[in-house]
C-alpha cells in the first residue's frame, strides 16, 4: 500500500511539472 501511494505521488508531481 505504501509503495502504491509513493508511486502515485511521484506520478502526480511529474504530471504537474509537465503540465506547467
Amino acid at each position: 500500500m505504501l509503495e502504491y501511494c509513493l508511486t502515485t505521488c511521484q506520478l502526480s508531481l511529474h504530471v504537474q511539472l509537465e503540465q506547467k
